[in-house]
């Protein structure tokens, strides 16, 4: 597969995925930063799963090939390829041809929540099961 198509980024999103890894946030850069190995067993397939916390913003994505085939992302704005904006916590989803352009509102993630359950929310979304567990990181409030 070279760059996947949205309905091969689909279908990866949906497969079952694992980590096998502790998962835990580091200091790096003045951020609090994950990186870890997924692997899709049904696809033999190895993902990755990034995150980072800022301090106005923090997202998560998940990689294939280095390519963003789902991402959440809380930042101050989102301009959409049509030239309208999203102003709300958003996730994006791959298009060949649009990258990850597109972004939408999500309504699994709770911008309220606190970090660790927005990228847990994030993991089921994209069927990642945490065999290896995970290190939650203090609750804190981000912009």
């Amino acid at each position: 597969m070279a760059i996947p198509s949205r309905a091969e980024a689909d279908e990866l999103v949906k497969t079952p995925k694992i980590v096998t890894a502790m998962i835990h946030w580091q200091t790096k850069e003045g951020m609090q930063k994950l990186e870890v190995t997924i692997y899709a067993p049904e696809k033999q397939e190895i993902l990755s799963l990034r995150g980072n916390i800022g301090k106005n913003s923090h997202g998560f994505a998940l990689l294939y090939k280095n390519y963003p085939i789902r991402r959440y992302s809380k930042h101050f704005r989102h301009r959409q390829p049509d030239g309208t904006f999203v102003d709300e916590p958003h996730k994006h989803t791959w298009d060949a041809e649009q990258r990850d352009r597109h972004a939408y509102i999500p309504e699994d993630i709770d911008p309220d929540d606190d970090i660790n359950e927005k990228f847990l929310a994030f993991c089921r979304e994209c069927n990642i099961e945490l065999e290896g567990g995970y290190e939650s990181i203090l609750p804190i409030t981000v912009g």
